[in-house]
This record gives C-alpha cells, sequence and structure tokens, in this order.
C-alpha cells in the first residue's frame, strides 16, 4: 500500500497540486472568497503532502492510510463543489479555455497502471 501512495504521488497527485497552485493564484485578486479559498486548497495540499512523507517514512499504518484517502476525498469534493465553481464564475472565458488546455495536457497517469492491482 506504501508503494501504491509513493508511485499516485510521484506520477500523479504531486505535479497535479503544483500545477492547480499555479493556475488558479491570479484569482486570488478577484475577490476575498476567491484568496480565502485558494489558501484553503493550498493548506490542504500541504497536509497531503505531510501524509505522503509521513506514509513513505514509516511502518504500515493503516489509520494515517484512512486518513490520506479520507483527506484526498474531501478535498476533490471540496474543489468540485466549492472552489471550482467559484473560479468559473470570477474567470473570463479565456481564461477557462487556458486552464482547460492546460489540464488536458498533463499525463495520464492512472493507478491503472500500477502492477500490484490490490483492489481486485
Amino acid at each position: 500500500m506504501q508503494m501504491f501512495v509513493a508511485k499516485f504521488w510521484n506520477d500523479d497527485l504531486n505535479n497535479h497540486f503544483k500545477q492547480e497552485e499555479n493556475l488558479f493564484v491570479s484569482f486570488n485578486s478577484r475577490s476575498t472568497e476567491a484568496s480565502k479559498l485558494y489558501e484553503q486548497m493550498k493548506s490542504e495540499h500541504e497536509q497531503m503532502r505531510q501524509m505522503v512523507h509521513q506514509i513513505s517514512s514509516e511502518e504500515v499504518n493503516y489509520e494515517l492510510l484512512e486518513h490520506f484517502y479520507t483527506a484526498l476525498e474531501s478535498h476533490i469534493r471540496f474543489e468540485e463543489r466549492i472552489y471550482f465553481p467559484l473560479i468559473e464564475s470570477v474567470a473570463t472565458d479565456e481564461e477557462l479555455l487556458h486552464i482547460g488546455n492546460i489540464t488536458e495536457q498533463l499525463p495520464d497517469t492512472t493507478c491503472i497502471h500500477f502492477p500490484v492491482k490490490f483492489w481486485e
């Protein structure tokens, strides 16, 4: 399980977080709410960075793995339901197109390529 989290982090999630932080920082000046939600996003990213580091450097700790899973799922829902709709409301059509183009260029590194299919 630790190897899976490390591979997922290295192949996908770490870059994904960096891209989000770079893409959305410019919207902070649009509204206080945008700035507040951006800081929440960054804070959640940092918490998960720390969890991945801890997961990678310790014995298998299922409580920590569960906490990571819960934090990641909660973070995804926050972005989908709160943060991204706000960005859509303050961004221009050109900015949204730019964001779409950038995200489409990210490599498709899904977990399906992990050599051990422990979820099957």
